[in-house]
């Protein structure tokens, strides 16, 4: 999976918007508030580890052969390092909207204060994977 890695593209694009991140959910999940409203934003093209013990948990702790247990810290540290991330850029990011999910959340690729992309950034950790659906809804 590829990101638009260069910086000049991004620093042109009309197709950016600041906001501040209210509150970071899990790995992948933010809230934004875009001055007019808080929205629930889903981080494109990345899928992270569950924080706590839901069905999918199982899921991925088949899929990846281990524990819930583990699932569940490895979550917990994907959390983490995303809201680092948000603090270091005093929970400001820029954002390119793709699209909507099915549970009616955003869909985003966030960057940081330097245009840095934070969804690949997190696809470099051991927690989080690049996923990409088969369509934008999903």
């Amino acid at each position: 999976m590829t990101f638009a890695n260069d910086i000049k593209d991004i620093k042109n694009s009309n197709n950016l918007e600041l906001a501040r991140v209210k509150e970071v959910i899990d790995g992948d999940t933010i809230h934004l508030d875009t001055g007019y409203s808080i929205v629930s934003t889903r981080l494109y093209g990345i899928d992270c580890m569950e924080t706590s013990l839901i069905h999918r948990t199982y899921h991925q702790a088949y899929d990846q052969n281990t524990t819930v247990e583990k699932i569940m810290y490895q979550g917990q540290s994907a959390k983490k390092i995303l809201n680092d991330i948000i603090k270091d850029n005093n929970r400001s990011v820029y954002f390119k909207t793709v699209g909507v999910d099915h549970y009616g959340r955003l869909l985003a690729i966030i960057y940081d204060k330097n245009f840095k992309n934070i969804n690949n950034m997190l696809t470099q950790t051991p927690y989080c994977i690049p996923y990409m659906p088969s369509d934008k809804s999903k």
